[in-house]
């Protein structure tokens, strides 16, 4: 057993979380961000959320559970009367059959009442053709989903007392991963959130070697990756999440030495790739786009970095000669330009947040008052320093974290303190301290900031409770410890990040340490009562070191975690002790399917 999965670097993916909505985990830097479903949903079925659409939220709905809503069974014998009967004769009212659909990509087809099928392939509302009579059951299924995503029927089974618009269809994708079976070697795996449904999706080094496969960004219901094949060396992918649907995208180098492209980030259905001082752009179709998208800099001097999505636009820092700083693309190569330059007389070795947040962009330049955080809107006039923190030309030397719904949370050192946590809604009127968490200058080291229901987390270390999640309302005096979990000045709070399964999901999960189970898996819901440990995994006090996070389907997380009995193998949770579950014993017995 390898004893720590924290260690496991082999081609973990680019922590592009393949999610459903509102993907917000990176490629870089030191952020963690997750959508990516939402709603509690079992994983076998049982009890399903209602939920009310809210179209603002890259189409993942907020959701309230509702213990009289359940999942459909496209196994039930539900009977359901006939819905072409004639009002007129038999007395009965005609009512419609609908509701919504979010977070799909690809087709769907819905089944009514185990007849009328509806075809859909965008988000929205729909209504089924034929209505059924007042008063009768009803019953939505998934008839069938896209390869790549799982769909999932809440409010899909009831009485119908009216027009019934409260079906909630909510899509996710299906998890990919490399994991080595002791007999293929380390190839591209995927999961529905099933055990029977975790399986290989092809062995592209044929036999024993690894291809060791890098997830870079589901375009289309097309995941693309990197993988090293024998003779090819490492080289672009595209898979629809079936064998013959796996194929090479583009050779961009001859003969084994393999690629040199480096993820940037995704932008309108693409995903961007740089080379040195040049962008790169494929769509990851078959016989589709994999070309040179635009040269900042022609002398090859320049460097580039990760994007940030601002709807219309996306910024992203780039250099010439050595000057590295912010640039604008509506997405044609004609319309990529610089956008400001931040320091006339130096570099403004630009650092772009690659996530827009509340519609605004935000990045760390070196500007006149040294180096601060910036926001912009994508325009040059929409582009400013958001705080002098540290007023005199010194600089507080932030850090961008993540955000905390409309505002950008982030740490900075002011001179009256060591490292400290911020926030900001893009104004430097709303740019505010957290506090001075860890009197006396040593830094909180704030991180993994996340919104879950009314409360406001993020990790942090006063100095003497150790590490430890903490909750905020935004302001000085409303950020508090939320909970010791470990007594003492040992870290109860384990791992690198909270993990959400979407920005509008009701609890995170996470590794934790009460002193007892060891590293394990936890979860919280916002509150100190709602803190607790999911699941011993590894009972006995050693822990299973639960990481490598990935949202699977509606509100489900998949994950690794390692035991003495099967070494590091795939898990699955909904945040519940009971949907909490090993997904498949990859490589047999005590030996690792993670490396």
């Amino acid at each position: 057993m390898s004893g720590t999965i924290g260690a496991m670097k082999r081609g973990w993916m680019l922590g592009v979380a393949l999610a459903l909505g509102c993907g917000d985990s990176t490629a870089g830097g030191d952020t963690d961000a997750n959508t990516d479903t939402d709603g509690t949903s079992s994983t076998t079925g049982g009890t399903a959320p209602a939920t009310t659409a809210d179209p603002d939220t890259s189409g993942s709905p907020a959701t309230t559970a509702d213990p009289d809503t359940t999942a459909a069974d496209s196994s039930s014998t539900t009977e359901v009367s006939s819905a072409t009967d004639d009002p007129s004769t038999t007395g009965e009212t005609l009512v419609s059959l609908g509701g919504i659909v979010v977070g799909l990509n690809g087709t769907l087809t819905l089944q009514a009442n185990g007849g009328e099928d509806l075809v859909l392939d965008e988000d929205g509302p729909f209504t089924f053709e034929t209505p059924i009579v007042e008063g009768d059951a009803f019953e939505v299924t998934v008839a069938e989903a896209p390869d790549v995503q799982l769909c999932m029927v809440g409010g899909g089974e009831g009485t119908a007392e009216g027009d019934v618009d409260t079906v909630v269809v909510r899509c996710g994708d299906k998890a990919f991963f490399d994991a080595d079976d002791d007999e293929h070697g380390f190839e591209l795996w995927m999961s529905d959130g099933t055990p029977e449904g975790t399986t290989m999706v092809a062995d592209l080094y044929e036999g024993a070697p690894n291809s060791s496969p890098q997830v870079l960004a589901n375009l289309d219901g097309r995941i693309v990756f990197t993988a090293v094949t024998d003779g090819s060396g490492r080289e672009f992918w595209s898979t629809d999440g079936t064998e013959e649907g796996t194929v090479k995208i583009a050779e961009t180098e001859a003969g084994a030495a393999g690629t040199n492209l480096q993820f940037v980030g995704v932008f309108d259905g693409r995903l961007y790739l740089r080379q040195n001082a040049t962008l790169w752009v494929t769509d990851g179709q078959p016989e589709g786009v994999f070309e040179e998208f635009f040269v900042v800099d022609p002398d090859g001097n320049g460097g580039i970095g990760n994007l940030a999505d601002l709807g219309e636009v996306f910024v992203f820092s780039a250099a010439v000669d050595n000057d590295q700083e912010l640039w604008v693309s509506d997405g044609t190569p004609e319309g990529t330009s610089l956008l400001v330059d931040v320091n006339e007389n130096v570099s403004g070795q630009v650092q772009v947040f690659p996530r827009g947040v509340g519609g605004l962009g935000y990045f760390v330049a070196n500007g006149p008052n040294g180096r601060e955080v910036y926001v912009t809107d994508g325009t040059a006039e929409g582009t400013s320093e958001l705080a002098d923190i540290d007023p005199g030309g010194g600089g507080s030397n932030p850090g961008i974290l993540g955000a905390l719904g409309d505002r950008v949370f982030f740490r900075a050192s002011p001179p009256a303190t060591g490292v400290e946590p911020f926030v900001s809604d893009g104004t430097e009127k709303g740019t505010v301290s957290l506090g001075d968490i860890r009197p006396g200058g040593g830094g909180s080291n704030a991180f993994g900031p996340r919104t879950v229901g009314e409360e406001n987390l993020f990790v942090a270390d006063d100095g003497t409770v150790g590490r430890e999640l903490w909750r905020t309302d935004g302001t000085e005096e409303g950020t508090a410890l939320l909970i010791d979990i470990r007594d003492g000045g040992a870290d109860g709070f384990r791992g690198n990040n909270l993990y959400q399964p979407s920005l509008e999901s009701s609890w995170v999960v996470f590794g934790g340490d009460d002193g007892t189970t060891g590293h394990e898996l936890w979860t919280t819901d916002g509150t100190a009562e709602g803190t607790t440990l999911l699941a011993d995994l590894n009972e006995g006090g050693a822990g299973s070191v639960p990481a490598l996070w990935r949202t699977l389907g509606p509100d489900r997380v998949f994950f690794f975690a390692e035991t003495d009995a099967a070494g590091c193998e795939p898990y699955v949770t909904d945040g519940t002790p009971e949907g909490t579950m090993m997904l498949d014993d990859i490589n047999p017995g005590p030996a690792d399917a993670c490396d």
